[in-house]
Parts: structure tokens; C-alpha cells; sequence
């Protein structure tokens, strides 16, 4: 709990000094953060039986009857469409595409001096790690 209280403080520290804060991209890293925490979470420390969100079991949502051998439940289900068949690879393409469209937000936006990049590769590192932090050690710690 201290290691969330002390990056929420860094956070708008590190806001306020940037050139021209964009609070989208530092909430798409938030969510970049806590889909992370939540998928080492259902990964590594998972209990529940949730046919979704229980890897030990979810990895049978792909296929058909939950075989393998039976071939995808529906066209794509175990490659494009992977996504949504179960809580672990959701979680995870959560986290990649918001920390995509944050990168791309801040790319397409002004042009400031490099220091100010710097600065918010900072924020940005600190509202993941904040995110994480809220899921895999405050929200679902000792579950």
C-alpha cells in the first residue's frame, strides 16, 4: 500500500512539470498498468473456478468442447480472436493496446523540448507502475 501512496503522490508532481500535460495518455498507462497487474495476478495467484478468468481452466475456451484436438471453438479463437476467450489474454492485450494508443497520443501531439519527453516518460512509467501496483498488490493481495 505505501508503494501506491507514494507513486499516486509522484504522479501530478510530475505532471504539473510537463510542458503540456495530457491526462489521457497517463490514464491509458494507469489502465496499461492495472490490466498488467491483473494478469500476473489471474496467472500467478488465481483460486477462483471462473471457466473465463481461471487460466487453469480458461485456456479450454479456444477450443472446441475445450480439445484441442477438436480444433477452435470459432474461426480465429486461438490466434486473432484469442483476446476474447479468456480473462488472461484479455488482460494482457489491455495492456499492450493502451500503452500503444498512450505512446501514439503523446507522439501525435506538440512538439516541446526534449527534457519535457523525459518528463513524461516519467509520469507515464510512474502511472503504470501505479496501475500495477493498485491490482496486484492492494486489489488482490492475499487472495
Amino acid at each position: 500500500m505505501k508503494h501506491l501512496f507514494m507513486i499516486l503522490i509522484f504522479i501530478p508532481l510530475m505532471a504539473t512539470a510537463q510542458y503540456k500535460f495530457q491526462p489521457l495518455p497517463v490514464g491509458l498507462m494507469f489502465i496499461s498498468g492495472a490490466s498488467k497487474g491483473t494478469a500476473d495476478f489471474l496467472q500467478f495467484h488465481y483460486t477462483g473456478n471462473s471457466k473465463f478468468w481461471n487460466p487453469d481452466l480458461s485456456w479450454q475456451n479456444k477450443w472446441k468442447n475445450g480439445d484441442p484436438s477438436q480444433g477452435e471453438k470459432f474461426p480465429g479463437s486461438s490466434t486473432i480472436f484469442v483476446t476474447f476467450t479468456d480473462g488472461w489474454h484479455l488482460m494482457n492485450s489491455a495492456n499492450k493496446y493502451t500503452a500503444i494508443a498512450a505512446l501514439t497520443i503523446q507522439i501525435g501531439g506538440i512538439k516541446k523540448p526534449f527534457k519535457y519527453y523525459l518528463l513524461d516518460f516519467l509520469t507515464y512509467s510512474a502511472a503504470y507502475s501505479a496501475g500495477f501496483v493498485m491490482t496486484y498488490e492492494v486489489i488482490f493481495k492475499n487472495k
